[in-house]
């Protein structure tokens, strides 16, 4: 659905996420007035605000800014908190601007920077969303990653030929193939498929690394299935994954509705309301265990619309209309 698509419609844009990050549960949502849709821009107003951490309210924020128990946050408050508590808390409330966020103003400058400099180097450092998977992303790699790039390619055996990064006179990455002795810019003669595979095992990598979230959207384009399940299978490898990672992809696959491979709880469907033409998120859990049979995979079922998220689609009856 477009948001704020007409004038009846006051619903603000909502974000909301929960994450742990230095041994804290932190959650996080906020709800913005954007105004209408493909409307001349106007201010933006912060409707909503909260932030707990482990799950402790630490403030609300709405027309009035309501604190809770920020003693909950020991050793990140701002050094002698606890002498000026009243004052502090009295500033803030008469100070908020609603179309800037109070967790990188008001709550950063008098409660706690530590605080939100943990969050904004989650948000910079282990948010990782991607739209589109092209090369681009790799012109910045170290020389490093780019050997253990190289290394895990050899060792698929997927080529039959090696490549090869090498930097050029700007210090960026670009990636050859080489095709007996002769060097050529991969994008020229490899696959659209064998390059973006090439581009998810560098983010693969830092997300492994880093213990970071990757977000795909569009995940099994132009990718053979047995490349896609080996990605997947990687952050559920603890021996490999050891800080964490998590990924996050949208596919239109049904390859992947497999218990061996995916839990039923991770499993979400996104299907479309066509009176209000909104959409919905829900989970494969979400279902009764009787009525999800644990068979190797949940695909027939799902085909045959039980489960929802499947659109009638009959080019026959459309062409000869």
């Amino acid at each position: 659905m477009l948001p704020n698509s007409n004038n009846r419609d006051k619903t603000p844009v909502e974000f909301s996420i929960v994450f742990v990050e230095a041994s804290l549960l932190i959650e996080y949502s906020l709800a913005l007035d954007l105004g209408l849709f493909f409307q001349p821009p106007k201010s933006i107003k912060i409707v909503k605000e909260v932030l707990k951490v482990n799950d402790t309210l630490v403030y609300s924020r709405t027309d009035m800014l309501e604190i809770g128990n920020v003693n909950s946050l020991a050793g990140l408050l701002i050094d002698k908190f606890d002498n000026n508590t009243s004052w502090i808390f009295d500033l803030a409330k008469k100070n908020m601007i609603e179309n800037e966020l109070f967790l990188t103003n008001g709550f950063k400058a008098m409660f706690s920077p530590k605080l939100v400099g943990i969050m904004q180097s989650w948000f910079s450092d282990k948010f990782n969303i991607n739209y589109k998977i092209n090369l681009a992303s790799l012109s910045s790699i170290t020389t490093a990653r780019a050997r253990r790039i190289e290394e895990i390619v050899d060792s698929l055996n997927l080529l039959n030929n090696h490549i090869r990064f090498e930097a050029t006179s700007n210090n960026e990455m670009r990636l050859f193939s080489i095709i007996e002795d002769v060097t050529i810019f991969a994008e020229e003669i490899e696959s659209e498929g064998t390059l973006k595979f090439i581009t998810l095992i560098n983010m693969v990598l830092d997300a492994v690394d880093n213990g970071s979230t990757l977000v795909i959207d569009e995940f099994d384009t132009s990718l053979d299935i047995a490349s896609l399940l080996s990605v997947v299978t990687v952050f559920h490898n603890d021996e490999i994954n050891t800080k964490g990672a998590q990924l996050f992809f949208c596919t239109h696959n049904p390859i992947f509705f497999n218990h061996n491979l995916l839990r039923r709880d991770e499993i979400k469907f996104v299907d479309r309301d066509d009176k209000t033409k909104s959409s919905i998120l829900y989970s494969l859990s979400d279902f009764e265990s009787s009525e999800v049979k644990k068979d190797p995979n949940y695909m027939t079922d799902y085909l045959m619309d039980k489960y929802g998220a499947v659109r009638d689609v009959d080019l026959t009856v459309a062409f000869l209309k």
